[in-house]
């Protein structure tokens, strides 16, 4: 049953528990490739990616980020991903996502699913090996009867840690 179904509302195209759990996990598996131009393939055209310092932090315009990208940012740190010139980049690092604990539900007055995750971000450079680990809040949209990233929140749980140089989006 789909999500939307579930909630007793059925705006638009709505997307499966099974639907949602298999685009969280392509996502995590196009970055894992670094297929970053697919990966950007899943976001709506007004989506936002947000790594915020704080917790409960709900504005980004009042708040400090760690990453706060929309479309044009998103791009611009693809290219940067890709640029032999980008020293900080070079050797890429090796990771590996795990999400988990998906939940979701539908957000009615939006047309969107709201989902919550857990996630590890392990990465691997030049013989340091990192851990990042944190909760993610998801807006997904159905648009040209595909899902799409409407929202990426990630809640870093060691986000006041030392971060040598972040060289994997989380």
């Amino acid at each position: 049953m789909a999500v939307a179904e579930m909630a007793g509302f059925a705006q638009g195209p709505s997307l499966s528990r099974e639907e949602i759990e298999a685009f969280l996990y392509k996502e995590a598996r196009l970055l894992d490739e670094r297929r970053y131009e697919e990966w950007l393939s899943l976001w709506a055209a007004d989506g936002i990616y947000w790594v915020p310092m704080g917790p409960e932090d709900v504005d980004p315009n009042h708040h400090i980020s760690i990453v706060y990208d929309d479309k044009v940012r998103r791009e611009e740190r693809v290219r940067r991903l890709r640029s032999e010139s980008a020293w900080a980049f070079s050797p890429p690092a090796e990771t590996a996502r795990v999400i988990s604990n998906i939940e979701a539900d539908p957000d009615a007055q939006q047309g969107q699913v709201i989902v919550r995750a857990t996630y590890l971000l392990g990465t691997y450079r030049k013989g340091k090996q990192d851990l990042y680990c944190g909760r993610i809040l998801y807006r997904l949209r159905v648009d040209d009867d595909e899902p799409r990233l409407v929202l990426k929140k990630v809640v870093l749980i060691n986000r006041d840690g030392i971060f040598d140089n972040l060289t994997a989006l989380p």
